[in-house]
């Protein structure tokens, strides 16, 4: 019995011995400490970490890294501190500063800002906006160029005869005047040029055909189907303006009453002054001021109509 008793006290001894041994010893307590769970010290998904051994120590490791913030997971992703919203990078982009912001993916909207922009990278573009005849959709509403911005009002096409009046509309994102009659067939007696050929009634070839054995009677001397200026020689019919009187009846008050009132006054004048300084190949030219039929309007046209200002037809 005394040899049992002896035997379990140094067996208990020897226990002991072995505790104290191994809480002495860091390796041991590494292999203990070995992928338990620790706290790295840093914000969000990187907090979280696993004890490591390191030569005789320990070190904890994150077992997440930091990715870019996903919005709305309620997770701080980029380990910057700040969760979803409260992220920078959870900001709704208004990169233009123009109040209006491209929304996505729960992201937050600044103070001021409102959702709905379309192209973030122009501050001219954004809902409510009115609608610019550009080519581009200003107001973000999926449409482009709607409603003919900026087109409407009278213009010249620069085409001849009935061709020549149109109105301003907005085409492949610029004014353009459009005519407002389309060619038709010639008629030969209406001192008109029809089908927009520069030659009216009797000079246009397709009348050849109808009149070109008449007898011409007045001064022209030459068989025409209708005179735009009877009496005087206009052999060809030449009416620069368009408004079916021949050029040869143009003169005088006659020729500078553009608007046909029967007096030079400051209506023509003031038609005058609208388009003074275009060509023929300006949009709007008017040639019923181009007095001097130079395809200018200017100071040569301007002292032309003074001239005769205040007189009648």
């Amino acid at each position: 019995m005394l040899r049992l008793r002896t035997a379990a006290l140094a067996l208990t001894v020897i226990c002991l011995a072995s505790a104290a041994a191994r809480a002495d010893d860091p390796a041991q307590d590494c292999r203990d400490q070995h992928n338990t769970p620790c706290n790295t010290g840093q914000a969000g998904v990187c907090a979280a970490g696993l004890w490591k051994c390191s030569g005789n120590g320990l070190r904890c490791e994150r077992q997440q890294g930091p990715s870019p913030e996903v919005c709305g997971n309620g997770q701080d992703d980029d380990c910057d501190g700040f969760t979803d919203g409260q992220d920078s990078d959870c900001r709704c982009r208004d990169t233009d500063n123009d109040g209006y912001a491209v929304c996505s993916n729960g992201c937050t909207l600044a103070a001021g800002d409102q959702c709905g922009d379309c192209d973030d990278s122009r501050g001219d573009i954004h809902p409510n906006r009115s609608e610019v005849c550009n080519g581009r959709d200003d107001d973000c509403d999926d449409s482009v160029d709607e409603g003919n911005p900026g087109g409407g009002a009278t213009c010249q096409t620069g085409e001849p005869g009935i061709c020549s009046a149109g109105l301003l509309q907005c085409a492949a994102g610029g004014l353009h005047c459009a005519s407002n009659l389309a060619p038709r067939p010639e008629d030969c007696d209406n001192g008109l040029d029809d089908d927009c050929n520069g030659q009216a009634d009797g000079q246009d070839p397709s009348c050849r055909g109808d009149c070109g054995s008449a007898l011409d009677t007045d001064a022209d001397r030459v068989a025409d189907c209708a005179d735009n200026c009877p009496g005087l020689a206009n052999a060809h019919q030449e009416d620069f303006d368009g408004d079916a009187t021949g050029d040869a009846c143009e003169t005088g008050a006659r020729l500078c009453d553009a608007d046909l009132s029967g007096r030079v006054d400051g209506r023509d004048l003031a038609l005058l002054a609208v388009i003074f300084g275009r060509t023929c190949s300006s949009s709007g030219f008017d040639k019923r001021v181009d007095l001097t039929r130079d395809c200018r309007v200017d100071g040569d046209d301007l002292a032309l109509l003074a001239s005769f200002f205040g007189q009648s037809d």
